[in-house]
């Protein structure tokens, strides 16, 4: 199974779930809402839906533990124009749709809330370009950008859940709210490096997630730009895929071998200087048999 589900082969694995999950998400959306703004009821849609959201889950935990813990962030995040190319969409596409969402505080009643989300997608957008030119020349960003992306994140999300909180169905609602809190976790997740205190098991984890949870939630029809360009910016902003060697090999391979450790590991003891030459020959008879 290894063979098929790994750290390398994950990454594709993700993206199909994510193609066959819109297509379960259609399912449960049928014709749209009906007059009293309702989706139609298909449990057997959802059931699907989540048993393949719980099974993606188990593979991504699954290709990932043997990623051992390196917070070195010049190995997990080199030079990168994918990754420079999916932060400048995602900054982009963040900023729009907060510019967007500010055309429409003219038409409804707005609160203080409302407007610092808004405000803040214009600077998240801004955070994003700035960390895609730092992710192309190889510079390690200062771990604030990461940290004030989070806590938009958490504005949004504490701000929608307010919103959310009015939707008759929580089917309507549950695929951006977990997409929002997962793109928060990443996010956390992506600012330890920055520290010197990532872990790539857990980053993994949650930018996975993420990637497949934005793309479904862009059927719920609303920030669709939002969400497809954060998926754009997950899968593009990955930590590094490759397995690290165990520390103990890894420290027999850089450490000399000192004449008393080779003479531990070899394949026979070197006598001791203090026998005789009786005791000697009988040394090397025993030897010879072994």
């Amino acid at each position: 199974m290894r063979k098929f589900i790994n750290s390398k082969t994950i990454p594709y694995i993700v993206v199909i779930c994510a193609v066959l999950g819109l297509g379960l998400r259609l399912w449960t959306i049928g014709e749209g809402k009906d007059a009293f703004g309702l989706y139609p009821s298909c449990p057997l849609g959802w059931g699907l839906l989540w048993g393949l959201t719980g099974v993606l889950t188990a593979m991504i935990l699954f290709a990932c533990y043997p990623l051992k813990t390196s917070g070195v962030y010049a190995h997990n995040y080199p030079k990168s124009v994918a990754g420079f190319f999916g932060s400048l969409v995602a900054g982009i596409g963040v900023a729009l749709n907060g510019f967007w969402q500010m055309q429409q505080e003219s038409l409804v009643l707005v609160t203080g809330l409302d407007r610092f989300v808004n405000i803040g997608s214009l600077v998240a957008g801004g955070i994003l370009i700035l960390l895609g030119l730092l992710r192309v020349n190889g510079k390690k960003p200062h771990f604030l950008l990461h940290g004030v992306l989070c806590l938009y994140f958490a504005a949004r999300l504490f701000h929608h859940c307010r919103l959310w909180s009015n939707e008759p169905q929580v089917g309507a609602v549950v695929l951006p709210f977990l997409a929002s809190l997962v793109m928060m976790l990443a996010c956390y997740q992506r600012t330890c490096f920055d520290v010197g205190m990532g872990n790539r098991q857990y980053c993994l984890l949650w930018t996975l997630l993420g990637v497949y949870l934005c793309i479904l939630a862009v059927l719920s029809f609303e920030e669709v730009l939002f969400y497809s360009t954060g998926a754009l910016w997950l899968i593009t902003d990955l930590c590094s895929l490759r397995p690290l060697k165990r520390k103990k090999e890894a420290a027999e391979a850089t450490e000399p071998v000192s004449e008393e450790n080779a003479c531990k590991t070899a394949e026979t003891f070197c006598p001791p200087e203090t026998m005789t030459m009786e005791e000697l020959e009988n040394w090397l008879k025993n030897t010879d048999q072994n």
